[in-house]
């Protein structure tokens, strides 16, 4: 999904495919509201028997394994919206339906410190762990299922409504060791990024902070590693946050039980990459990474689009 036109530069106006970037971005504005209205019906199951803050799976009131089979029910309309709006626009335009719904859900669940004062801490950071890998299960289920259902939709769709989008036929085709390392750059400069931003135990703190960290630390990696396939840093936060989480688990000295880390939490001692939970990281994180996959191909169509002018110009 691009922010610019594509230009005319003989005719020396947009191109009509203009409009029809701006319609696609406004269906998948609206495909995102509804997702996220869906998977908010959720909420009083989801949210712990206290009803304290922080979201989940281990500490919701109808238990782990019925939480996560909710969770994957009320996520069931946020994918086949992207389904329909992966069909008419990019990968990313459908992935950000279904981090966006999330990022309701977490929004309403509130700040994780609820979770903090319930749980019996250190010990519960390996929930944690296991909690990431499985929001990471569902985001390449998501992914998977807009690859293999989005060419046999585009081949019912008249041609004018299609953006073509070559680099999105086989989403996982190009694991190479820049794509690797760059997954792993990003998920190491996002993390260091959180952790200068995160400065309290507020809800929106850490979502913002965690969008504009994975947004600098996509956009600053794309530029180094132009041709890695974007699609394996939306992994990125994840790997962060069980990075994070790893950390407070080894740390036995300092993180031995709940008091010790609330003490570490509010004298600002303990790591900010490990106080939002995974549907913090899988939402606001995927969310800023998505920007700035965004953004650094704007930047790039903005450069070609300038050398194209150029040189036609001194023809």
């Amino acid at each position: 999904m691009t922010f610019l036109p594509e230009i005319d530069h003989k005719n020396g106006k947009s191109n009509t495919t203009m409009l029809a970037r701006y319609q696609s971005r406004i269906l998948t504005l609206v495909a995102a509201s509804i997702a996220a209205t869906c998977m908010l019906i959720a909420t009083p199951r989801l949210i712990p028997l206290n009803a304290s803050t922080g979201i989940t799976f281990t500490d919701a009131a109808v238990g782990p394994l019925n939480a996560i089979i909710i969770t994957a029910l009320f996520l069931l309309p946020a994918l086949i919206l992207s389904i329909f709006i992966a069909a008419f626009n990019t990968y990313l335009s459908a992935t950000f339906i279904s981090a966006f719904a999330v990022l309701a859900l977490a929004s309403i669940g509130g700040s994780p410190i609820g979770f903090i004062y319930r749980s019996d801490l250190p010990h519960e950071y390996t929930s944690l762990i296991i909690e990431s890998f499985i929001w990471t299960a569902l985001l390449f289920a998501n992914l998977y299922t807009i690859q293999i259902t989005r060419t046999p939709i585009q081949a019912k769709l008249p041609r004018n409504l299609v953006t073509p989008s070559p680099d999105d036929s086989n989403l996982f085709g190009n694991l190479s060791t820049n794509t690797i390392l760059a997954a792993f750059i990003v998920a190491g400069l996002g993390g260091f990024l959180c952790n200068l931003l995160i400065q309290s135990t507020a809800t929106s703190q850490s979502l913002c902070s965690l969008i504009l960290a994975f947004f600098i630390a996509t956009l600053f990696t794309r530029f180094i590693f132009p041709s890695a396939n974007p699609v394996i840093l939306l992994f990125s936060p994840m790997i962060a946050a069980i990075v994070g989480y790893t950390l407070v688990l080894i740390n036995t000295g300092s993180y031995s039980s709940t008091s010790k880390i609330l003490s570490a939490i509010y004298s600002h001692q303990f790591p900010p990459l490990a106080f939002p939970l995974p549907i913090f990281f899988i939402s606001a994180g995927t969310i800023g990474v998505i920007l700035g996959i965004t953004a650094a191909k704007g930047f790039e169509n903005m450069t070609i689009e300038s050398a194209t002018h150029q040189s036609e110009t001194a023809e």
